[in-house]
């Protein structure tokens, strides 16, 4: 009788997407993962960007890729958000694995918890949703998920191949380029990372590393109200170790794209700061005491004396002033690139009027469900108010059709048999969504895929 091995699969990343994949498929088939970067998050070397993504950090190499930085908050994507370029019954397939996903990062309770409270479907162009808060943000590098994979950290990925039955991933270790075979390659190196590997590689046709997308993100603006009104709706609801993030999601009827708008304090109707970079100032420093004296210094401003109160004392009230903190959608076509110039990797991100205008009606329709008589923007362009959601997706969108779409319906990479790619970069659009419950939902429905189209073991050669 031949002998019979398991299933070699490499994993390129080790952010979000890699670790549940690792978890599910190193318990049926042999897991190698690929991460460039060491044990501790590392900046991207040689980026240059157009339009600024933000003062704090969203993507990095290193151990637990994007999952260093991110605040972990789980939302769903809702069928009025998922456009048409989603794959028919999608969205149905990724609600069948929300639970499971929460239950994966956040534990079982919360996962229970999650889908008994809140509303599992939402039609209409305006409606209340509710963001699940952990205090702890999952860490992929805290999980465990890897402990039965091959970690190799230091490995840079620069390219991957077929060769008959075979994937080839060839891969930097210091001076050395070195080369491994599979039987399966799951690219989830981030929406920068995976349409590079793919573009040196002349694989996913014209569309990669086209379409990226993000939620421009930002305190657009003040709402005020002279009497009753709706502002403590939006208000943050707290439940055991977690909180649910109430807000306003409005689909602008002239683009069709949506906006959610959270409500922050506020003390005055005049906008003297932008709250996002007062705060990341004040958390950039390199210390617990110069934190404080930075914070001591900008105390004077009322809107952030409003933010920092709120935030040490976890006042869950307002007044008759608010921001609007809104995450927008961006058109899922047409928009940024990344690509790579002699070693160089560019990003193009740009805000469109569209966007812009989208995002402005939608104030003005939040405003109106909630009671409030003024509405104040800060002089001059609102894009210079609204920064990168960390959401970045769009490089390898999905689309059955290769002329549009990088991967298919099951991730799988056009073109090749056993190639796919599973993080940000899939999503055809993003609505006005985070993102990582969706990607999480993607990469458990991958790994049970994985697991059910290809044999746990395959022939010996």
């Amino acid at each position: 009788m031949i002998p019979r091995t398991k299933t070699s699969i490499a994993i390129v990343g080790s952010g979000l997407s890699s670790a549940l994949l690792a978890k599910r498929l190193a318990e049926v088939a042999d897991v190698t993962v690929f991460e460039c970067g060491g044990a501790s998050p590392q900046k991207p070397r040689h980026i240059e960007t157009g339009r600024p993504l933000g003062l704090s950090p969203s993507y990095g190499h290193g151990f637990g890729g994007t999952t260093n930085y991110w605040v972990g908050a789980m939302l769903r994507l809702r069928p009025g958000e998922m456009s048409s370029n989603w794959p028919a019954g999608m969205h149905e397939a990724l609600a069948d694995r929300e639970k499971e996903a929460i239950a994966c990062l956040y534990g079982q309770e919360i996962a229970e918890d999650f889908a008994r409270d809140v509303p599992s479907t939402v039609d209409g162009d305006i409606f209340i949703d509710y963001i699940l808060g952990p205090p702890e943000p999952f860490r992929a590098s805290r999980s465990g998920y890897f402990n039965n994979a091959r970690l190799k950290l230091w490995h840079e990925v620069v390219a991957i191949r077929e060769d008959g039955n075979k994937r080839i991933v060839r891969y930097k270790v210091g001076e050395k380029t070195l080369e491994s075979q599979f039987d399966v390659i799951v690219l989830a190196a981030g929406n920068f990372g995976s349409p590079l590997i793919l573009a040196r590689s002349g694989l996913g046709g014209p569309g990669v590393g086209h379409n990226l997308t993000d939620h421009p993100m930002g305190f657009a603006a003040k709402m005020t109200a002279s009497g009753p009104n709706r502002f403590n709706d939006l208000a943050a609801i707290s439940h055991g170790r977690f909180e649910y993030w109430p807000m306003l999601k409005v689909k602008d009827t002239q683009t069709g794209l949506w906006t959610s708008i959270y409500l922050r304090p506020a003390n005055t109707s005049v906008i003297s700061s932008d709250p996002y970079a007062d705060t990341f100032d004040t958390l950039a420093q390199t210390s617990r005491f110069r934190r404080y004296w930075k914070a001591i210094s900008k105390f004077g401003n009322a809107d952030f004396r409003a933010q920092a109160l709120s935030y040490a004392f976890n006042r869950t009230t307002y007044g008759q002033h608010v921001y609007a903190m809104v995450l927008a959608e961006q058109e899922s076509r047409g928009q940024g690139t990344v690509a790579e110039k002699d070693g160089v990797v560019h990003l193009d991100w740009s805000i469109s009027d569209r966007v812009v205008g989208s995002i402005k009606r939608s104030i003005a329709v939040a405003a109106d469900w909630a009671g409030a008589t003024a509405i104040a923007y800060a002089e001059g362009d609102l894009r210079e108010r609204l920064w990168s959601g960390a959401h970045h997706s769009g490089g390898c969108r999905i689309s059955e059709d290769p002329a549009s779409g990088v991967v298919n319906a099951n991730l799988r990479i056009h073109g090749t048999s056993a190639i796919y790619v599973c993080d940000g970069s899939v999503l055809p659009s993003t609505g006005s969504t985070n993102t990582g419950l969706t990607i999480s939902c993607l990469a458990l429905r991958l790994a049970s895929h994985l697991t059910l189209s290809r044999s746990a073991t395959i022939p010996n050669p």
